[in-house]
């Protein structure tokens, strides 16, 4: 069985999401000789779950009215700072791993296989 070897390379350029767009500036700058690294997929996961997250908070503010004090429990400002927390997170979650993949030579992997 072959192993996988890890090797450090850098990347000069990261795009979250694989389409048009994403894709279009990925060529362009692979074209001018700029390393590339496209994360994708996770982004719908993270849309779905930041509309579900802050219709579950919106339909269940009513119920956190006793505990939460000096502020409305339905603040805007407070539901966009969780927000873009969640956001940040889930693109160091999505990135760490889509990192991680593109150490590995290509060759290598497909010999493992």
């Amino acid at each position: 069985m072959a192993t996988l070897e890890h090797t450090q390379h850098s990347v000069d350029l990261v795009v979250l999401g694989s389409g048009a767009g994403g894709l279009a500036a990925a060529a362009t700058a692979a074209c001018r000789g700029l390393k590339v690294l496209v994360v994708s997929g996770i982004l719908r996961w993270v849309a779905g779950g930041v509309a579900a997250g802050i219709a579950a908070a919106l339909l269940g503010a009513q119920y956190l009215k006793p505990f939460v004090y000096q502020i409305p429990a339905n603040d805007p400002a407070t539901l966009t700072v969780v927000t873009i927390g969640f956001v940040a997170i889930a693109a160091g979650a999505s990135y760490i791993p889509a990192r991680r993949a593109a150490r590995v030579d290509p060759i290598v992997a497909l010999r493992a296989e």
